[in-house]
């Protein structure tokens, strides 16, 4: 579902708000609920406490995709805008995010590599915006293929001040995010299909954001994360979907 970036900029307003249909059937909600009070904007930023985490949707990836990735600048296509946007402007040029990317935990006695989708979580990262968190509320893969993957996730994203440490801006999105191998250096490229909300839950825009991620790391198998044993958990994967010869050796 990759799409280029085009020179030009496309600003449409849409009333009624029309549902978006994306990659594998899904579409972009119209609206979504609130974001919790203690996430408005002016409020101290704290951290909530997630329940204990839970290792899920176990799946193989690419030989290309597992390592370490770092910083990538993103370009901006704006495809909608939406009344409630009025008065933020519309996003132009380029942004640097810096944050480290992992992808791929364990592989299996077949060599295949293997991540899993941990959730709830929350990741911190910094752009020329300003430092932001994201908590990921859902994560659903659409395609998992030799040349790309693709899934669906539900997300908060809070902006904070450098010094106070207050919130500045708490929006929500809804993404398709697409992953292709870009060079031979091992780079990969990522396109996102990005519906943007306010607050109170408000359409504010959809937009394509396309940028690189630069691979600093090649692939290390790693044995624990958010306090689960990785490798017995997808020992007991591989079991469940009748594959029990690939576990992991130990």
């Amino acid at each position: 579902m990759w799409l280029l970036v085009l020179l030009f900029e496309l600003l449409i307003s849409i009333s009624p708000i029309q549902a978006t249909y994306l990659t594998g059937g899904v579409e972009h909600d119209e609206v979504v609920a609130p974001m919790p009070a203690e996430l408005g904007v002016g409020k101290p930023y704290q951290a909530p406490k997630l329940p204990p985490a839970i290792a899920l949707n176990w799946h193989q990836v690419p030989p290309w995709l597992p390592g370490g990735y770092y910083e990538r600048k993103s370009s901006f296509r704006t495809i909608a805008r939406y009344p409630y946007a009025q008065g933020s402007p519309p996003l132009r040029g380029h942004t640097v995010f810096k944050q480290a990317v992992v992808f791929g935990k364990l592989l299996d006695a077949a060599g295949n590599a293997w991540d899993e989708n941990i959730l709830p979580s929350i990741s911190h990262a910094t752009s020329d915006r300003g430092e932001f968190n994201e908590h990921i509320l859902s994560k659903d893969y659409l395609a998992l293929e030799p040349d790309r993957v693709v899934w669906h996730q539900k997300s908060y994203s809070i902006f904070t001040d450098w010094f106070t440490k207050r919130i500045t801006k708490s929006t929500q999105f809804d993404v398709i995010k697409t992953i292709v191998k870009k060079n031979k250096r091992g780079d990969i490229l990522i396109t996102d299909d990005v519906q943007e909300y306010d607050f109170a839950g408000h359409p504010l825009q959809h937009y394509v954001a396309v940028g690189t991620e630069h691979r600093i790391a090649d692939f290390k198998p790693v044995s624990y994360d958010h306090g689960i044993d990785l490798r017995a958990s997808l020992t007991q994967h591989l079991l469940t979907i009748g594959q029990a010869d690939l576990a992991p050796v130990q």
